[in-house]
């Protein structure tokens, strides 16, 4: 299972034993595990899709939403009734294929107008996280689940190779304001902490909260960056989201959230990303929502590094 936001033009594939005969007017399903190749294209590009269906004009202008993704195949290739529910995967050399997305719904299949859409898992990563492990006997050791009927307490202690701490007492410090907007603002003090950096998405302009490069040792093989933040009225449909880019933009990921509490300080939210190899990073925080009371307060953010 995949954390990170699956970019536009990767190459993905999309499993099932659904009906392999588009025509709608039949239905023949699969005797064997079928498998396509296709490519995600931007959610922008999804939601302008329009059409003629048999008999009827058809379009996704509206219902593409950040819980969703699309992706689409330039002959006709595509999954069908009966997958809904199936994975769409990263493939691996290894074996150890990356689930990224759900199969949901589309008009028609195989549709020259019309891209697959798909649950985008990246979405929902930290609700699949926590139902998994407090409610699975045995959860996948990646999602590092601390089980509240151990018996027996282990304690490991790791050594962070590189160790950066923000808490903008002094300004932005590590931070700068994304080029090209200027809605990011510092105060002394906001909500009962001390030094608080501001970043907003709406009527007046988007906003994010970007940091310089930061020199990676060779040692470090993943990150984890974790930070307090303090929503202010966001709607159920704003996403709060932490994008990281290695390597001068090399590599690129991001983890978003919606529905989060709001008007409380949570502490001590982190996520993880695979590091191996690179030489520097750059974190950016963003707020995507549609009016000018988006906003979002960050007290600190720490950036460790672990071999």
């Amino acid at each position: 299972m995949n954390p990170d936001m699956i970019s536009e033009g990767q190459d993905v594939t999309v499993m099932g034993w659904g009906d392999i005969d588009p025509d709608q007017d039949e239905s023949e399903l699969a005797n064997e595990l079928m498998e396509v190749e296709v490519t995600v294209i931007s959610n922008e590009d999804c939601d302008a899709s329009e059409g003629t269906e048999p008999g009827w004009e058809d379009n996704y202008n509206g219902q593409i939403t950040d819980n969703m993704m699309c992706a689409e195949h330039d002959k006709m290739k595509d999954a069908c009734q009966g997958d809904s529910g199936g994975p769409l995967v990263i493939r691996s050399d290894s074996g150890e294929d990356s689930l990224v997305g759900v199969v949901s719904w589309g008009v028609g299949c195989a549709h020259d107008d019309f891209p697959g859409v798909y649950s985008r898992v990246s979405a929902q990563y930290d609700w699949i996280e926590q139902q998994v492990c407090e409610n699975s006997s045995a959860p996948p050791s990646y999602f590092k689940c601390k089980r509240q009927d151990d018996t027996t307490e282990t304690t490991t202690t790791e050594t962070a190779v590189t160790s950066i701490v923000e808490d903008f007492s002094n300004g932005l410090g590590l931070f700068r304001i994304g080029l090209g907007f200027n809605n990011v603002k510092h105060y002394s003090t906001a909500y009962g902490r001390s030094g608080v950096a501001r970043i907003q998405d709406g009527s007046d302009g988007i906003s994010e909260l970007t940091s310089n490069s930061i020199s990676l040792s060779n040692a470090d093989s993943r990150i984890q960056v974790s930070f307090s933040y303090y929503a202010v009225l966001l709607e159920s449909t704003d996403t709060f989201c932490i994008e990281y880019a290695l390597d001068d933009g090399a590599i690129t990921g991001e983890r978003c959230w919606s529905n989060i509490q709001g008007l409380v300080w949570n502490d001590d939210k982190s996520v993880e990303f695979d590091t191996s190899g690179a030489q520097n990073l750059r974190i950016r925080f963003r707020v995507k929502g549609n009016d000018s009371v988006d906003d979002v307060l960050l007290d600190s953010v720490t950036i460790q590094g672990y071999e």
